[in-house]
C-alpha cells in the first residue's frame, strides 16, 4: 500500500494533485482513518493512464533515481596521455553532474604488470549514458 505522498513522489506530482485525482476518481484509493491508501494495482492503473496522456520522462526519472548501475572501462597500457585525458574528462562529468546524494563515483586502478588502467564507474543509468556518450565522442574524435 502506498500513501498519497509516496504516489506523489513516484509520479512527480504535488500531493494535492494526487488527492484531487483520488476525489475525481482518476486514482482509486481506500480511506483508512484520516489517510488515503493506494494499492499497487491502483497505482499501476493510475501510472499507465498518466503515461498514456503524458510523457514517460516523469516516471522514468523516478525509476532512474532508484536504480544504481556500474560499468568498467579498460584502457590497455593506460598510462598514456589519452588515458589521462579520458580520466580527467570523466572526473569533470562527475563533478558537474547534479545527482542527489552524490551517488555517482569513479575508481581508477592501474595494474603495474600490464600497464592497463581500469576505470570503475557507479551511478544512475542516465549518468552512465552521459558518460558513454562522452566516451563515444572521445573515441571517434581521435585519429586511429
Amino acid at each position: 500500500m502506498y500513501s498519497v505522498s509516496d504516489v506523489a513522489s513516484l509520479v512527480q506530482r504535488h500531493p494535492k494533485t494526487v488527492l484531487r485525482h483520488i476525489h475525481t476518481g482518476q486514482l482509486k484509493a481506500d480511506r483508512v482513518g484520516r489517510t488515503w491508501q493506494i494499492s499497487r494495482d491502483a497505482l499501476r492503473s493510475y501510472t499507465h493512464a498518466e503515461l498514456a496522456g503524458a510523457s514517460q520522462d516523469r516516471f522514468d526519472a523516478a525509476l532512474d533515481e532508484k536504480m544504481q548501475t556500474s560499468a568498467q572501462i579498460v584502457l590497455r597500457k593506460g598510462d598514456c596521455p589519452d588515458g589521462e585525458r579520458l580520466i580527467a574528462s570523466i572526473t569533470a562529468l562527475l563533478n558537474s553532474h547534479r545527482e542527489e546524494e552524490n551517488r555517482s563515483d569513479m575508481r581508477v586502478d592501474f595494474e603495474q604488470g600490464s600497464g592497463d588502467c581500469r576505470i570503475l564507474l557507479h551511478g544512475s543509468p542516465s549518468f552512465l549514458a552521459v558518460v558513454f556518450a562522452s566516451l563515444d565522442a572521445f573515441v571517434k574524435g581521435r585519429d586511429v
